[in-house]
């Protein structure tokens, strides 16, 4: 963001809004005209509702995560990516990031904010506080990234990617999982908890580690709140991921059917609106 250009400042505003109202117009076309007719052989409500939701969840993360890995591979911080130099939190960084970077983040600020908002009114699911809590701080963080002499768009790209991965195989396996495919939805769901711990558990630390080690650490203010919300999102990755492998766990010795329990008062609300 270019402070020191009002009109690239307007710009950016205006792309949040209408980046994020035609996101949400998209989703709810998709959810409700189009995938529904991909289970057309189900005739559970819940399950052709909760079958579109994680549909569109899944075609969002997927379409992002092409999207950063054509903006990663095609960038000059590649090698630090795959290195894991602390170079991605270098503060000599350009003052306005290149414009696929500056799209990603636009789309991502406005998606989350439109989503924040459809969160709270109308899925409010049964999690609801730990799922506002993340999509708080992913907010604050995308916007600390992306404000202007933060320099921390290219860790806060990586940062996106490691996040919109993990949301494919899982958004994925529960997609599978309410059409009724269920070998393919708890491969997947393997597949989600290697993933998971490998981008959210491991990968994420080594980052935060590296920023640690930087002498400059703190020259600019936007670091103190990122490592205040840093550890927030850390400690959900940690819950997440630990509730998930017990899941599989119940799966696998016990013999119980994978459940999507985030869904449950979803349910309720559903049969009560039908949404």
């Amino acid at each position: 963001m270019d402070v020191g250009n009002p009109k690239s400042v307007a710009i950016d505003f205006v792309g949040i809004i209408v980046s994020g109202t035609i996101l949400q117009c998209l989703r709810q076309i998709l959810q409700k005209k189009v995938y529904p007719t991909f289970v057309s052989h189900i005739d559970d409500e819940f399950k052709v509702f909760s079958f579109s939701r994680q549909l569109w969840k899944f075609t969002w993360h997927a379409s992002m995560t092409l999207f950063e890995l054509v903006v990663i591979f095609n960038s000059d911080f590649l090698g630090d990516v795959l290195t894991g130099e602390d170079e991605l939190w270098n503060y000599a960084n350009g003052l306005i990031p290149p414009l696929p970077i500056r799209v990603l983040f636009i789309c991502q600020i406005g998606y989350f904010s439109v989503d924040y908002i459809y969160l709270v009114l109308v899925e409010k699911p049964s999690d609801m506080r730990v799922m506002q809590a993340h999509h708080i701080s992913s907010l604050l963080l995308l916007w600390l990234a992306y404000s202007p002499n933060s320099h921390l768009w290219k860790a806060g790209t990586v940062f996106l990617f490691l996040h919109d991965v993990a949301d494919v195989f899982i958004s994925g396996a529960k997609s599978f999982h309410y059409a009724d495919f269920e070998i393919t939805a708890v491969v997947l769901f393997v597949s989600t908890i290697i993933v998971w711990i490998l981008t959210r558990w491991i990968w994420f630390m080594s980052l935060v580690i590296t920023a640690y080690k930087r002498p400059d650490i703190f020259d600019r203010w936007q670091m103190i709140p990122c490592f205040l919300l840093l550890p927030i999102l850390y400690f959900l990755h940690i819950m997440w991921g630990s509730k998930m492998i017990y899941v599989l766990y119940e799966n696998a010795v016990q013999g119980k059917k994978l459940q999507d329990s985030t869904d449950e008062n979803i349910e309720s609300e559903t049969e009560k609106k039908n949404i």
